[in-house]
């Protein structure tokens, strides 16, 4: 039994009398519950009074409801010197509620420098506003990833975001995925992140957004003044709008990232032939 063997592991890392750096990975332990939860939480409180990284990943883990999550909430909210938190809930049906009792333990946090919060299954607007309103108060993040699904079609939540991005300017590290649902949204996504001249590593995720070349040539323009890359990752997955010339648009400013050491890229098989042909001109 999963939550058996869970709560053997817990029970003998609580013997370890001060632990600074917890990492948890559940992917893929279906079985893994309300009760593996809380064996997972009451190890973190143990601990709470040292940690300073902490990282869980429940991707899968669908019978963690939000009474799971509210524990974990709560035990969070305990650890005050965390300065790493690396939180992933993909692929869980988690509710308003769920998402309240995390977002509430991670607003009693003050030193955090990394912030990654991963939730993929749909969330309501709700959710999200509450979210981002948490993460806004972290000005001080050097680091920080948002995979968030929002099945809202339009780009009700961009502003937000857009504004909690110009206002993290010590950011180095950005992942985002899965936002922009019209040229309108990309554009102002794009024009933020611009702003971020400290910025050495960028990955930018978007799953089906309307967008078109407009969007692209707005990625194109903040490539030019994001001259400190060294890590870029872009991925559109069936963005079925975009043309050559976008993607060329994007191909043209890569050879001005003269620090970029690693890229990655997915437009769909024909596109990203596209870009590899334009690269190796």
């Amino acid at each position: 039994d999963v939550n058996e063997g869970c709560k053997t592991i817990m029970d003998s890392l609580a013997q370890i009398h001060s632990l600074t750096d917890l990492t948890l990975d559940f992917t893929d332990s279906e079985m893994l519950n309300v009760e593996g939860a809380n064996n997972v939480a009451q190890l973190v409180d143990h601990f709470s009074s040292t940690l300073t990284i902490l990282v869980l990943n429940f991707t899968y883990c669908k019978k963690i409801t939000d009474t799971g999550l509210q524990t974990l909430g709560k035990v969070v909210s305990h650890c005050s010197l965390l300065t790493h938190l690396n939180f992933d809930f993909s692929y869980i049906d988690v509710s308003d509620s769920g998402v309240d009792f995390i977002m509430d333990g991670i607003s009693a946090l003050h030193n955090l420098t990394i912030l990654h919060l991963h939730f993929t299954n749909s969330l309501e607007d709700k959710s999200v506003k509450n979210i981002l309103n948490t993460v806004k108060v972290f000005s001080g993040l050097t680091q920080s990833s948002l995979l968030l699904n929002n099945p809202s079609t339009s780009d009700l939540h961009v502003v937000d975001l857009t504004h909690i991005v110009r206002n993290l300017t010590r950011l180095q590290d950005l992942s985002i995925g899965w936002w922009c649902k019209s040229d309108d949204g990309g554009c102002q996504m794009t024009e933020a992140i611009t702003s971020l001249s400290s910025l050495f590593r960028l990955q930018i995720h978007f799953q089906y957004s309307a967008f078109t070349d407009i969007t692209m040539k707005s990625i194109s323009k903040m490539l030019r003044s994001l001259i400190t890359l060294s890590y870029l990752d872009l991925s559109f997955y069936s963005i079925s709008k975009i043309t050559d010339e976008g993607v060329i648009a994007v191909g043209s400013q890569l050879s001005q990232l003269v620090n970029l050491i690693s890229f990655k890229a997915n437009f769909g098989w024909y596109y990203s032939l596209t870009l590899v042909r334009y690269m190796s001109k």
